[in-house]
């Protein structure tokens, strides 16, 4: 617009004026470390999601003894040289890729998009120095491709970072956690692929990927599912708009409605059979109810399924978040801190992030127990979450006082044994 510095110049004057205090981030007198000494159990913690950089977690992935980097299905489990895990790509064929697929020439901008994605997280912060100034003269400059490019890039690298950015707070503080990749790819957001269409064929293989990692994690003896994503009606139907614009209006309605029951039943099925295995999923990041929008898996509202809401540092509610009936707990979604492939450290938000720090409580609270039922750690986690002190409506975790409450029962527990035994021996 030919008044764009002088509207980025009212701004500023007006932001520097009204600046207000940092945030005080009650998160970190609520955290629980199981760093230290404490008697821990291993604990798998299934991270499903577009793929997970293995090399930033050194000491904390799962591995399958008995299969063997050859080439060969050692294990006879249908899964060649599943030593982390499983994945599929966008065509929902297996693959031992363990991440997001990136061409040559975009992985060459890959540095630059980090280097930018840090520079706006300080200038969202409010810092002003010669970085967060470039960053804001290329805003103002950018032309229409050049924002075309912009959102490109966006769609490849979040699916490429996106699953190593879960599985980071996931696994934060807990040496026990052990995480096994469960990569899975969304055609409507690989920004490579979009002539493919979400259509019925594309629904049953993914229902059929669906049975495949519920199968997998039971295998496994995984205790704890992320899945830090949802599907809707209205993303099929945006899809199928995009990539089948010769359909009619009646014909996309019943188009969408087959696949999306496909997928809704194949995920309803998959975690209702697998009631030994805590799924936690994000809320989603629309600002809507996620059950009067029916999105998956989050309104799904089963027992062993825990949908997790968003909130800033200090507790009050993200703009973004959904909400609705299921969406009981909120866990921090901004900034919190993460790593994205390659190890470096990024600030990461939206429900997506929320999510992982519920289900690294519960696997904390498996790895001090692991003879704890999927409906007791979801009690404790309940019982230590307490009313945000921004806003009452919202209840936060509290993975310090939940962790406390499991120690605490112990000894009871104990002595509830003893008594029990020595009334059997009377």
């Amino acid at each position: 617009m030919p008044l764009a510095g002088e509207f980025a110049k009212g701004f500023d004057a007006y932001i520097a004026a009204h600046k207000t205090s940092a945030k005080i981030n009650i998160w970190t007198s609520r955290a629980a470390d199981l760093s230290g000494n404490q008697k821990l159990s291993p604990v798998i913690v299934a991270v499903w999601d577009s793929g997970v950089d293995r090399t930033v977690f050194p000491n904390q992935m799962f591995v399958n003894p008995n299969e063997t980097a050859d080439g060969k299905d050692n294990d006879r489990n249908n899964f060649a040289d599943d030593i982390n895990g499983i994945g599929f790509d966008m065509n929902g064929q297996y693959t031992t890729e363990p991440l997001f697929f990136v061409g040559d020439d975009d992985a060459k901008k890959y540095a630059a998009w980090i280097k930018e994605r840090r520079v706006l997280a300080k200038l969202q912060d409010g810092v002003d120095d010669d970085e967060t100034r470039a960053l804001k003269q290329k805003f103002q400059t950018q032309t229409p491709a050049d924002i075309a490019e912009e959102l490109r890039l966006y769609n490849i690298f979040s699916n490429y970072a996106h699953g190593t950015e879960v599985a980071a707070i996931v696994a934060e503080g807990n040496r026990a956690a052990r995480i096994l990749d469960a990569r899975t790819t969304w055609r409507d957001q690989s920004g490579q692929n979009d002539s493919v269409s979400e259509d019925e064929q594309y629904a049953r293989g993914f229902a059929a990927n669906i049975k495949a990692f519920a199968a997998y994690f039971k295998k496994q003896k995984v205790r704890v599912v992320n899945m830090s994503w949802s599907m809707s009606r209205r993303g099929i139907e945006e899809n199928l708009k995009k990539n089948s614009p010769q359909m009619t209006v009646e014909e996309r309605r019943i188009e969408v409605e087959k696949s999306f029951t496909i997928i809704r039943n194949a995920l309803d099925e998959a975690i209702r059979n697998a009631p030994e295995i805590l799924f936690v999923c994000s809320a989603g990041n629309a600002n809507s109810d996620a059950v009067f929008n029916e999105t998956i898996p989050n309104s799904l509202g089963l027992p062993n399924l825990l949908a997790i809401g968003a909130v800033d540092e200090r507790g009050a509610v993200g703009p973004f978040t959904s909400f609705g009936k299921n969406v009981t707990l909120y866990a921090q979604g901004v900034n919190v801190p993460t790593h994205v492939p390659g190890g470096e450290k990024l600030m990461f938000g939206g429900t997506s992030a929320a999510a992982p720090e519920a289900a690294n409580l519960a696997a904390k609270l498996f790895a001090l127990n692991s003879k704890l039922t999927v409906a007791e750690v979801v009690k404790l986690i309940q019982d230590g979450a307490d009313m945000s002190g921004a806003d009452q409506r919202l209840k936060l975790i509290n993975p310090k006082r939940s962790v406390e409450l499991l120690i605490a029962r112990k000894p009871r527990q104990a002595n509830l044994t003893i008594r029990r035994e020595k009334q059997q021996i009377a």
